[in-house]
């Protein structure tokens, strides 16, 4: 009873700093990890698509993209912009002309200074290089080598592994002026030796001069409209954000993440001549998977490895188990601001791969290959932007997505998704903005608004109601389910915000035990306040609140809660920049964990989930050693606690360590 009133006290004292802190808050969100901080990755697959991202912005930030000749997927690669802003910005320069001055651009309608600062530091305003250009320009390319070495004391192995217990990383970029870009990465994953390498990757991408076509040999992913067929890029729901409403980028796209599954390998070409576009690509590309027997002793595979590990004898025979080979494109026709494209893909496997149709096993198919054909739109009319794609399996199985945005007035924007998968569908590799991971069955629409209510609030909400045909194997019974989110924002200045966010999430679930129980209601609320600001010109604070809690039935109810407060120190002018985290986390399970983004070495993206009791911190260091040479540093240290004491010693400190340095040399411009 003592040490339950002593925990009490410590969380109120925990909440009464942490409200006292938010005073004055920070502010403009510029770089992509202050963005991150209010995104919920649950996944592997989620975080590797946002550490391409983060490589592609720092690839923009160095060479930036020219605004004056930037084709629509160009731009929609930043992710800073909505589909009917980058619209709207095509139309005025068709109309208007060539911005010469960054002032004109809060004329596009939809955009305002605040969007204009966004996107300044990845865009630049200037006249293409044409053939002539391109020959003459005798800028040097840019060269960047990267290495980093990190390991965990909680880093548990099989036994017998090959390697030891560090995560290495090696890789080299090239870019040059005239748009040559080349890039080689090297990955050692726990337990893994460079002895016997394990993952390779790398590639070659060409930019005809004055044109938008290109050339990529090696890796590289595929997205093609909404993600039924084809979708291995950055896939991120965060809330209400209406930039994640609509899938969108350049189709061929060069592969820059550790990820060992979701790729092409091949040779891929994007084309463009007055009002067509086209694309076409061709791979072969090993996996990694379990092979097993059927009654006919064929051999056959149920599911490809994402899981990239390779550290014991039993591990390496499954690499290179299937193989892979693909082969699509898209043929598509441009008007004014409106877009149509058709497009096609197709695979095949070295053994087949079983598929369990739902609910019964009856359904079982052995695929040998599979074909999707889709076609996906874009309409623009004034302050409306439509959108969407429908595609069709080889067995003729359908799916459609199609959604709509619109400024209903200056302050108000709203967007809604509407997704219908059929029961058998079945992609090659797709990816849509849906509950279920991947493309799986399920009907669902989605509705999304930003209110901008003052200069200084606004307001963002978002629902979703969806139904699942077949939430399990052996049953007809469909599972329905409603997820929701409000966020208050407050920006009283340049330097100070603070934000008010609230998710309930309604669905239905087997109970645990038996795949013929019955569905059971859970019921999961999180609330959070989230606040930042610049202290003066070194410093930057933050501080978060958040609670959850979940409900399964007629069971108890898990909870738990997150604080954390973060000291950034990144000075104009300086070498060293420091940030400092320290958190405290109480949950009842694993059901009511909760997740947080991490700052980390540059380009090392974290999302992990948080459960039990635990105190952690963190700090990273970047120290600019020269002008051209760059080291990171970050040691975190993690304490679990039990429920009762804070002061109770029973459980080890784990500990993580990270060291990370950059060469750069030449200069490049673009």
């Amino acid at each position: 009873m003592v040490g339950q009133k002593k925990q009490s006290m410590i969380r109120a004292l925990w909440l009464v700093i942490l409200m006292v802190c938010l005073v004055p808050v920070y502010a403009q969100i510029e770089e992509l990890e202050d963005r991150l901080a209010g995104v919920d990755l649950e996944n592997l697959t989620q975080a590797e698509g946002v550490e391409g991202y983060q490589i592609r912005l720092e690839q923009y930030r160095k060479h930036p993209l020219n605004l004056n000749r930037a084709t629509a997927e160009e731009l929609s690669e930043l992710g800073l912009l909505t589909a009917m802003q980058i619209e709207s910005w095509i139309r005025y320069r068709a109309r208007i002309g060539m911005a010469d001055q960054w002032y004109v651009l809060q004329g596009v309608p939809g955009w305002d200074w605040q969007t204009v600062q966004q996107i300044r530091p990845y865009v630049q305003l200037i006249r293409q290089v044409d053939w002539k250009g391109f020959l003459q320009n005798n800028e040097p390319g840019k060269h960047t080598l990267l290495i980093r070495w990190s390991t965990s004391s909680a880093t548990q192995l099989p036994e017998r592994t090959i390697g030891d217990a560090s995560q290495q990383l090696v890789r080299y970029q090239y870019q040059s002026a005239g748009g040559i870009e080349a890039g080689l990465m090297m990955e050692k994953d726990p337990g893994e030796s460079w002895r016997r390498p394990d993952f390779f990757s790398g590639y070659i991408r060409i930019q005809v001069p004055g044109r938008a076509n290109y050339w990529t040999i090696g890796d590289y992913t595929v997205q093609m409209g909404q993600g039924l067929i084809a979708w291995q890029g950055m896939s991120v729901a965060s809330g209400s954000d209406l930039t994640s409403l609509k899938k969108q980028g350049r189709m061929i796209r060069a592969y820059q993440s550790v990820g060992e599954s979701r790729f092409m390998r091949g040779v891929g070409y994007s084309g463009s001549k007055q009002r067509w576009v086209w694309d076409a690509f061709v791979s072969r590309q090993a996996q990694t998977a379990v092979l097993h027997t059927d009654r006919n002793n064929e051999l056959f595979f149920r599911s490809v490895d994402e899981s990239g590990y390779h550290r014991t004898e039993a591990e390496r025979l499954r690499k290179d188990e299937v193989t892979e080979y693909t082969a699509g494109g898209r043929l598509g026709i441009r008007t004014n601001s409106d877009r149509l494209n058709l497009n096609f893909i197709a695979r095949s496997w070295s053994h087949s791969q079983m598929k369990l149709h739902e609910p019964v096993y009856a359904d079982t198919i052995y695929l040998r290959s599979l074909i999707n054909l889709s076609a996906d739109y874009s309409v623009t009319r004034g302050n409306w932007h439509g959108f969407g794609e429908c595609a069709v399996d080889v067995y003729g199985n359908r799916a459609l997505v199609f959604g709509s945005m619109l400024v209903l007035h200056r302050s108000v924007e709203a967007g809604v998704q509407v997704r219908w998968i059929g029961r058998q569908y079945q992609p090659v590799s797709g990816e849509v903005l849906q509950q279920r991971s991947g493309v799986a069955a399920e009907q669902g629409i989605r509705l999304q608004a930003r209110w901008q209510l003052t200069s200084r609030v606004s307001i963002d909400l978002y629902g979703d109601l969806y139904r699942i045909p077949t939430p399990h194997f052996f049953s007809e019974i469909p599972s329905v389910g409603a997820q929701s989110g409000i966020r208050f924002l407050y920006q009283p200045s340049k330097q100070r915000s603070i934000y008010l966010r609230v998710v309930t999430d309604d669905s239905e679930e087997r109970g645990a035990g038996n795949w013929l129980s019955a569905l059971v209601h859970v019921r999961q609320s999180s609330i959070r306040l989230h606040a930042q600001w610049d202290i003066n010109t070194g410093f930057q604070m933050a501080v978060r609140a958040e609670k959850k809690r979940r409900a399964v039935g007629h069971e108890p109810p898990e909870t738990g809660f997150l604080n954390y407060a973060e000291l950034r120190y990144d000075p104009i002018g300086t070498r060293l920049k420091a940030d400092l985290r320290l958190m405290w986390v109480q949950t009842d399970g694993w059901g009511s964990r909760i997740y947080a983004y991490e700052r980390n070495v540059l380009h090392q993206v974290g999302f992990p989930a948080f459960s039990g009791s635990l105190i952690r911190t963190y700090l990273n260091l970047t120290w600019q050693w020269s002008q051209n040479r760059t080291v990171w540093f970050r040691w975190a240290v993690q304490k679990n606690i039990d429920n009762q004491s804070l002061n109770k010693d029973f459980s080890p400190i784990v500990q993580s360590f990270s060291l990370q340095f950059r060469l750069e040399l030449g200069s490049g411009g673009r």
